[in-house]
Parts: C-alpha cells; structure tokens; sequence
C-alpha cells in the first residue's frame, strides 16, 4: 500500500501531469478574458467603445496576464468572434446540412442567426456591436462555403435564379445582420417577423411568394424540432 501511495505521489509531479495542469491553467484565463469582452461589450458604444482597461477590471486581471495571451484587443475580439462564429455553423449544420432542398439550407442558414439573436439578446448584442460579421458570418470560410453551396446547389436545381453567387450571399448576409441588429436594439422581432425575412430572402432570389413561404416554413418547423439541442432556446412571441 506504501508503494501505492508513493507512486501516486510521483504521477502528480511528473512533467505531463505538470504541463497538463499548466496547459488547464491557460485554457481557464483565456476563456476568462473572453467572457469578460463579451461582458464588457455589452455596455461599449460607438460614442464610448470598449477598450482593455475595461476587460481587465472586469476580469480582475492584471494588464501584463492581458498581453501574455492577446497582443491587442482587436486580436481578443477577432478570436471570440470566430469562436462564436463556429459554433454559429456547428449548430446550422447540425440541423440543416442533410436537408435535400437547397433553398431550406440557404434559409436555415439565415434563420439560426436570427433567431438565436432574438432569443438570446446578450448574444445578439455583442455580434452586431462588434465586427463579427466580417470576421464570422461574411467573411469566415466555413459559414461562407455553406451558404455559396447552399445557394448554387438551389439554382441549379432551378428553385432559384440569379446571375452572381457572391451578390446572393451579400443578399442573405445583409438582412441577417440587419436582422440581428434589431433584436439587439430591443425592438421585438417575433416569429412572423423572422420568417417574413426569409420570403424576403427566398423573393430576392427568384423564388415565387409561395414557395418561399412553405419553404420558409419548413426551416423554422425543423429548427423548433431541434429546439431542445440548444441551451439559447426560448419561445419567440408568435
């Protein structure tokens, strides 16, 4: 039993277990320097931006722990916003990449943003106040890919018809992001409200007022099916 024990007490002082615990160590201030930007964020301002004095207090950090793990502020943001912005597209694919028609990809999409923003205000709140949709929604690789394939899958099986790919996706993006930036300005942005948006979207893109709305329809039934995945869920007024 002796050896036992003794052993044991070797294995909590051996390099691994020391680089591992180092590694833990890290991993817990870098998320605790995330979440207060995302909490800082919350009361920044174009008039009264945020800047790292007030990650630090908020963090109870001091600034010298700031500089150990981001070089400036904008690369802090920069790293929540792609964080956020993967799992924005884990959540969407999760739910819609098996979908067989094109255009309820496209719209799904579009949907999973706008309705978690309404859901979820601190969430909302941050990605529009910030330059997460360059970073994440119009610019991030992954979410870009989805929605391109989405929408050129859709107009090659002939539910939609336009000429630029790249102008469908500034198309989709922007009445997100507008989207988004009303639920995080307070005004209510209810369930017709969210897929009148995407007939809106389905419209611009060829699609006749009809068949948007069954497909816009069969986006937001699947999303509520798969409401009890997402800890962000709560009832959208109707």
């Amino acid at each position: 039993m002796l050896a036992i024990i003794e052993n044991r007490e070797q294995d909590l002082v051996t390099p691994d277990f020391r680089v591992r615990v180092a590694k833990e160590r890290r991993e817990r201030m870098r998320a605790r320097l995330l979440s207060a930007i995302f909490d800082v964020y919350q009361s920044a301002s174009a008039a009264e931006p945020a800047v790292i004095d007030d990650v630090i207090r908020h963090a109870g950090v001091s600034r010298g722990t700031f500089y150990k793990y981001f070089s400036t502020l904008e690369q802090a943001v920069a790293e929540l916003g792609s964080q956020m912005a993967l799992d924005l597209l884990q959540s969407i694919r999760a739910v819609y990449c098996n979908v067989d028609d094109a255009a309820e990809r496209v719209v799904g999409g579009a949907l999973m943003p706008l309705a978690r923003a309404a859901m979820q205000p601190r969430w909302g709140a941050f990605t529009s106040r910030v330059d997460f949709t360059q970073q994440g929604l119009s610019r991030h690789d992954l979410l870009l890919g989805f929605t391109m394939e989405s929408l050129v899958s859709a107009r090659e099986a002939k539910i939609l018809a336009f000429e630029s790919p790249t102008a469908a996706v500034d198309l989709v993006v922007g009445v997100v992001v507008e989207g988004m930036r009303r639920s995080a300005n307070g005004y209510s942005t209810g369930q017709a409200y969210i897929r009148e948006l995407l007939v809106f979207i389905l419209s611009g893109l060829g699609a006749k007022r009809q068949g948007a709305s069954r497909i816009a329809a069969a986006a937001w039934n699947r999303l509520v099916a798969n409401a009890d995945h997402f800890d962000w869920w709560v009832e959208l007024p109707a």
